[in-house]
């Protein structure tokens, strides 16, 4: 059975514990790897509790955070469940692995200069050979397949016969992965900010330039622009803009101490995901147009680094996220291939799109894993949500998954755009999915959700033309 390591706020309600499994179910000589294990005890149990397993995405995200929030932001799914966190192997808690960084000696990706671009390709395949180095025993077995099947683990170990599933962005991926290889042990399934999980990683990650971009364009740079008075930077979303390009030549010169275009990008695209984060990169983006001292610029360059990098590191978290999308999949090992896709990406969609230009997958040494395809309307049941305007996961991935897999119903928040929906507070959308989680209703139809007025405004500014649940599909 279980034992308790750690338990948090209330007695007997909040247990951490270790399971160790298999590092290879292939070759079960080949040693284990640990997996922790966040379980949030029902605060009503019964003869009709159920267990809902957890997952925030990346890949590679710790989870052991989100049980505990879900049960303190929803009274009614703490007591019609047990809440469980397992950490994905390589992350968190679960045996993790970070890698030293190789650094690219770049300032400006756009364009795709010769030189930046063979730099960014020597430096991702120099991390790529650090990173096995280090981890080269545990590295291939780090993939969507283990994974699974250390939840399926973790659920027989619990004594469950069957598990709910909640999972935010990539845990998206893994929830229809679960469902796939154990379709008679999973119930009710939420798909929140879902990846285009019916694709590749490759195709599925693609899109996000257009998602960071859309949200950049669409709302921040009008939000900047209404909030002239705070911030200075410009009238109109097309003044805030040549701002932030003032900025960035600036930068290109060397006139922003050792802030760099690159470093500026990274920072602008890490503040997409939530919306209060606008006051923060807006703050910091008049502070540079300010003449900030150099501690101020030295404070926003290690915040860019943070973005990008994690100071020299990838972390835990980073080198999950490398591997699985690598060992999952067969990757071209062309590095022309990445090149063209860059540059087509970036040419679009500037702020995030240039960085396709290189991938650690076209050096990675191991053979993939090989899943299988995610057959046509084979998935169970389920509820999708999603925003609008969703950087990370953008719109037409989602609505891709709808075309595909007949059995999903959809609750989509017009004009919204923070990644993630049920913590997202918009209360039509999560009185649907807190619905079905704790009592099985699905919607009858698909929903649209009208959105809420940015942080700071005081109505809503639409960001196009108004979503209907008869063209969610389309």
């Amino acid at each position: 059975m279980l034992e308790t390591a750690q338990q948090l706020r209330r007695p007997a309600l909040v247990e951490c514990a270790t399971m160790r499994v298999p590092l290879d179910r292939s070759r079960r000589t080949s040693g284990a790897i640990s997996l922790k294990i966040t379980r949030v005890r029902s605060s009503a149990p019964s003869r009709s509790t159920r267990t809902l397993f957890v997952n925030p995405g990346g890949p590679g995200v710790a989870a052991d955070w989100l049980a505990p929030a879900l049960a303190a932001h929803f009274p009614a799914l703490h007591r019609s469940h047990v809440i469980v966190a397992v950490d994905p192997r390589g992350a968190g808690g679960s045996t993790p692995l970070d890698c030293d960084l190789v650094p690219a000696p770049i300032k400006d990706l756009r364009r795709g200069a010769a030189g930046e671009v063979g730099a960014l390709q020597r430096a991702t395949a120099a991390t790529v050979r650090a990173c096995v180095a280090r981890h080269g025993r545990t590295l291939p077995h780090v993939n969507t397949r283990e994974t699974v099947a250390d939840l399926d683990a973790v659920r027989a170990r619990l004594g469950s016969a069957q598990i709910d599933w909640y999972g935010v962005s990539a845990g998206t991926w893994l929830g229809a992965r679960y469902a796939q290889a154990y379709p008679r042990r999973i119930g009710r399934m939420v798909l929140d900010s879902t990846v285009e999980v019916t694709a590749t990683w490759r195709a599925s990650f693609a899109e996000q330039p257009r998602g960071f971009q859309r949200r950049y364009s669409r709302q921040f740079l009008p939000w900047v622009a209404r909030h002239h008075r705070t911030y200075g930077l410009g009238r109109t979303p097309a003044q805030v803009l040549a701002s932030v390009e003032s900025l960035r030549a600036r930068a290109g010169a060397g006139r922003l101490g050792r802030l760099t275009p690159v470093d500026l990008d990274a920072l602008i695209a890490s503040r997409m995901y939530d919306d209060l984060d606008f006051f923060t990169m807006a703050g910091d983006l008049a502070t540079l147009a300010d003449e900030p001292s150099a501690r101020r610029l030295a404070a926003i360059r290690k915040e860019a680094h943070e973005a990008r990098t994690g100071q020299g590191l990838l972390t835990a978290e980073d080198t999950v996220f490398m591997a699985v999308q690598c060992n999952d999949f067969a990757w071209s090992r062309s590095a022309s291939s990445y090149v063209a896709e860059g540059r087509a990406l970036g040419t679009a969609f500037p702020l995030l799109g240039w960085t396709w230009l290189a991938s650690p997958c076209a050096t990675w040494p191991y053979r993939p894993a090989g899943l299988p395809p995610l057959a046509r309307h084979s998935l169970p049941r389920a509820l999708v949500l999603h925003n609008e305007v969703d950087p990370a996961t953008p719109w037409e991935g989602a609505r891709r998954v709808l075309r595909a897999q007949r059995n999903l119903r959809a609750v989509v928040v017009d004009d919204e755009g923070s990644h993630g929906v049920l913590l997202g507070g918009n209360a039509c959308a999560v009185g649907r999915g807190t619905t079905y989680l704790t009592t099985g209703r699905l919607p009858t139809s698909d929903v649209v959700c009208r959105g809420r007025p940015l942080p700071g405004d005081t109505v809503l500014h639409p960001t196009g033309a108004t979503l209907t649940p008869a063209a969610l599909r389309r």
